[in-house]
């Protein structure tokens, strides 16, 4: 658990954009232009010289120069009560805790909520209506502000979560005509910028989605209770945002569930108006905890 710092031109950025021990393009003119003797193919005394003093001149920088460091890495976040200890060796910045938590819905939603000290959430959706579409959503989020100009960074997380939906559309004497309701469930990445005057967050573009579920039902009867699993880890779920110095950034994992409802009469065309008897329940949930995550400059255009 460990980081390579340098902090001169001998450690100018290499394509990765990391740290290099060594100027790799001095290395490589030298090797180019070495001269060798016709006779033994070694090279002359000269170019061994000229690649000694290259080796002398980095290593005395790069031994003068702490390479660890223990500090907190500036790119990894994480819940607001977690116990850093178990990320890194030491505790992470207040910054480098999870800011914003939040739930929204377009219906009953009992169970959603959202909390940035335990990195736990979950989306619930609940609906009585025979016709519509419904929604829940949870989001926990980083207070993000980049250092460069202009630059473009990864942003991924890493959330363990659970997806149930359940559906039961039974009418009493079987006198609904036409029904279909599809449960979605879905695991997002967004980020939005945060105006300094209004407060307000401006969406970004792009985002990432993972889809969880989606399940279709047609007709009367019960659907049991589906369950749906799903792990996904910040080096391979993350993408990637252009963002500003000086500006303020929310960047968040989400999570959403809906239902799409369809109950009809036997016209085919009235929404179904349920009656005594008649048995209805549907919802929708995907809940789990957001354990990390990260954000990685990976190209500079602005420094």
């Amino acid at each position: 658990m460990s980081t390579t710092t340098y902090s001169d031109d001998a450690a100018a950025a290499g394509p990765t954009g990391h740290p290099e021990v060594i100027d790799q393009a001095g290395l490589d003119r030298i090797q180019q232009e070495r001269v060798f003797d016709a006779v033994t193919l070694q090279p002359d005394e000269a170019s061994l010289q000229t690649l000694r003093d290259f080796t002398v001149r980095y290593t005395d920088r790069f031994l003068d120069r702490p390479i660890y460091t223990l500090a907190w890495p500036s790119r990894l976040y994480i819940p607001g009560s977690a116990d850093g200890h178990t990320y890194w060796v030491t505790q992470p910045p207040a910054g480098n805790r999870y800011a914003f938590a939040w739930t929204g819905a377009t219906g009953p939603s009992p169970g959603s909520f959202a909390d940035k000290a335990t990195g736990n959430l979950a989306a619930v959706i609940s609906p009585t209506s025979t016709k519509g579409t419904f929604q829940a959503w949870a989001g926990i989020g980083i207070d993000y502000r980049p250092t460069a100009r202009l630059s473009e960074v990864r942003f991924g997380g890493s959330i363990t979560a659970l997806g149930i939906d359940t559906v039961t559309v039974l009418s009493r004497d079987r006198t609904a005509g036409y029904a279909h309701v599809a449960a979605f469930a879905d695991v997002f990445l967004q980020g939005w910028e945060i105006n300094p005057v209004t407060g307000a967050w401006d969406k970004l573009n792009p985002f990432l989605r993972h889809n969880v579920y989606s399940d279709p039902f047609h007709g009367e009867g019960s659907m049991a209770a589906l369950s749906h699993p799903v792990t996904l880890s910040d080096s391979t779920f993350g993408t990637r945002f252009l963002v500003e110095g000086g500006k303020r950034y929310a960047l968040a994992v989400t999570v959403e569930v809906a239902l799409v409802v369809d109950v009809r009469e036997r016209d085919d065309r009235t929404p179904y108006q349920l009656r005594p008897g008649d048995q209805f329940g549907l919802e929708a949930r995907l809940g789990g905890a957001i354990s990390q995550m990260t954000v990685d400059t990976t190209v500079v255009y602005q420094a």
